[in-house]
């Protein structure tokens, strides 16, 4: 069975929309979202209804610390983070999607976990497009990319010219 896990999805339309394109064209037949889908973006009742629909059909979501944020606001954050967080918080249906997923300790930790255990072959992550390794992936994409024994493909989202 292929299965498509995804992380760090931070609510950014384009590029999970591409992510789920290319997992599609790969013959995937299982997604596992691993966290953080919303912040940043401008898009997280989308990004939440289509996780949530695809759980219903069989898809496993985790709670990352961002969607964690929704509930349980933390110091830790960055004020970015945090801004954003807030902002996505007060979607009644982010609230909602946000319980509905699962807290199942680290995203990055439990990916690779899955991948060494299960000899996956392939890993397609999402990303941002900002200049640093971190910051282009975010930390948990990151942390897969430097750490998975197998190939990594990272989708960013297509620019477009205005």
């Amino acid at each position: 069975m292929r299965i498509a896990l995804m992380a760090d999805i931070h609510a950014n339309r384009e590029a999970f929309e591409a992510c789920l394109s290319h997992a599609r064209r790969r013959g995937d037949e299982r997604h596992v979202f691993l966290g953080d889908h919303i912040g940043y973006n401008a898009d997280p009742a989308w990004t939440l209804a289509t996780i949530m629909d695809l759980v219903g059909k069989g898809a496993m979501a985790l709670r990352g610390n961002h969607d964690r944020g929704i509930a349980e606001p933390s110091e830790r954050m960055n004020p970015d983070a945090a801004v954003a967080i807030a902002r996505c918080g007060r979607a009644q249906q982010a609230r909602h999607a946000a319980d509905r997923t699962q807290a199942l300790g680290g995203a990055a930790e439990a990916i690779l976990d899955h991948v060494r255990a299960n000899r996956v072959d392939h890993v397609i992550l999402g990303a941002r497009a900002d200049s640093t390794m971190r910051s282009l992936l975010g930390s948990v994409s990151a942390e897969i990319a430097e750490n998975a024994p197998c190939s990594v493909t990272a989708v960013r989202p297509r620019h477009r010219s205005t």
